[in-house]
């Protein structure tokens, strides 16, 4: 697990407590908050040797989710296979639609259609590039 902004870098490894993340599981970094946090460790603990993809995504399931989920993600490094599932239209929460199976060696690899069109950038906004200080064309 990770933390990252502009003032701390933090890293938890598997089996790590932290203050904010009092339970650990073995060979698990698991992030949530509050009842959320407790539910996902019970789920976790519960099926401890037993996770495949498929276990793994149900540990997102509501309500580990909350109702506002937008995007799911289970990316497994050493195959490099990650699925992601995300918010419907109707605004039902990621954790409850199906997962697309992707292989990012695979995406990584992929070339676009030489015969695709180029999309021209969109023209600056110079009231948007002045709000923000250092940066220029």
């Amino acid at each position: 697990g990770m933390e990252a902004s502009w003032d701390k870098f933090a890293v938890i490894q598997p089996g790590e407590g932290h203050p904010l993340l009092p339970k650990p599981v073995k060979d698990a970094v698991l992030l949530s908050a509050d009842r959320r946090y407790e539910e996902l460790v019970r789920r976790a603990a519960a099926a401890h040797g037993q996770i495949d993809a498929a276990a793994a995504m149900r540990l997102m399931d509501l309500p580990v989710a909350l109702r506002s989920n937008l995007h799911d993600v289970l990316f497994a490094p050493q195959s490099t296979d990650l699925w992601v599932a995300n918010a419907s239209h109707d605004k039902q929460p990621a954790a409850t639609q199906p997962y697309a199976h992707f292989k990012l060696t695979d995406l990584l690899a992929g070339r676009p259609d030489p015969a695709a069109p180029e999309l021209p950038l969109p023209p600056a906004d110079p009231a948007a590039q002045a709000a923000l200080p250092g940066i220029s064309d």
